[in-house]
């Protein structure tokens, strides 16, 4: 995702951001200097968990999207970014991003439906 402010890589495994790079700020006053890297690497920068006993080697779920690049330009309207995948026993997930591309921030939500319909419905 490339937006004026940001450019941010998501990974479908867990639709978690894995780089997130701030466009008008670098590590040095020099000119060629990096950008600064908020996030960077393995570890997701936000993390959902249904059971707190579920072994931690365990793996993720794998998310897809549905668009698989977005940029946006200033003053555009905000876009939503959103990511869907099923864990092991039947529990849809969706992560929906909503980016703005003036702001810095943006906002998330999660939702988890059951596939059986005998399970209740739940929403996060």
């Amino acid at each position: 995702m490339e937006t004026p402010l940001y450019r941010a890589v998501f990974s479908s495994t867990g639709a978690s951001i894995k780089s997130f790079k701030l466009k008008k700020y670098r590590l040095t006053a020099e000119l060629d200097s990096p950008l600064i890297e908020m996030v960077h690497g393995q570890a997701p920068l936000v993390a959902i968990h249904f059971d707190p006993s579920a072994k931690k080697d365990e793996d993720p779920v794998t998310y897809h999207v549905e668009e698989n690049s977005l940029t946006l330009e200033a003053g555009t309207s905000p876009r939503e970014l959103t990511f869907r995948g099923s864990t092991s026993d039947g529990l849809l997930l969706q992560q929906t991003f909503r980016i703005d591309p003036d702001q810095l921030c943006h906002r998330a939500r999660f939702h988890g439906f059951p596939i059986s319909s005998k399970n209740p419905r739940k929403e996060f």
